[in-house]
């Protein structure tokens, strides 16, 4: 589809939980999927959820996701995409003994200095678009596949990890890990590409 804010998931696309009405997510298996999505300023997707703004906290608990997902931005800003998670935002939302088996690609063409590609494992971005505290904590858990970025514009900051492709907030990982084929065939005038994050 074709939009100003594009979000695909395989299980939820925006989750917006608040205290009184937080959302979990326990034992979901989610196998041979295929997620595309493009947009005209925001494309965002992720395994599970592609967007979670939380003012709360919330557990989720063995799930894990087999597939892949494609994102094109032809002319968005911003593309962010996740093994299990697209972006992340407020709140404190802990991810136990989950994994995300993905083959991950991104196209982003847009020409303006302002775009950002961003992919991770199994998340793309932390605190990406609101001011509010988030603290992801990932527990047990694993990301594998590939993860591949390519570009005509060198214009693009690429930024890429095997469990989270950026974080501007405080992020815990115990007992995880990463086993990724990374790729980006357009490194970009900025960007990172790191074994478990991108870029802090």
């Amino acid at each position: 589809n074709n939009c100003m804010f594009s979000v695909t998931a395989g299980l939820v696309a925006y989750d917006m939980s608040t205290n009184s009405s937080v959302t979990s997510i326990n034992n979901v298996h989610i196998a041979g999927a295929s997620l595309q999505g493009s947009g005209e300023t925001f494309t965002m997707s992720g395994g599970l959820i592609g967007i979670t703004s939380l003012s709360g906290t919330a557990s989720d608990n063995q799930n894990n996701f087999e597939g892949s997902i494609n994102l094109r931005g032809s002319m968005s800003q911003q593309v962010s995409v996740g093994g299990l998670y697209g972006v992340m935002e407020g709140g404190t939302r802990s991810v136990n003994n989950s994994y995300a088996n993905a083959d991950i690609q991104i196209n982003n063409t847009y020409s303006g200095e302002s775009a950002f590609s961003i992919a991770g494992g199994l998340v793309g971005g932390i605190g990406l678009i609101e001011q509010d505290p988030t603290s992801p904590i990932f527990n047990n858990s694993y990301a594998s596949g590939s993860i591949n970025h390519s570009s005509t514009e060198p214009s693009n900051t690429v930024l890429l990890g095997g469990i989270a492709g950026v974080t501007t907030r405080e992020i815990s990982i115990n007992n995880s890990f990463s086993h990724h084929n990374i790729t980006d065939s357009q490194p970009g005038i900025n960007g990172g590409v790191g074994g478990v994050i991108g870029a802090l």
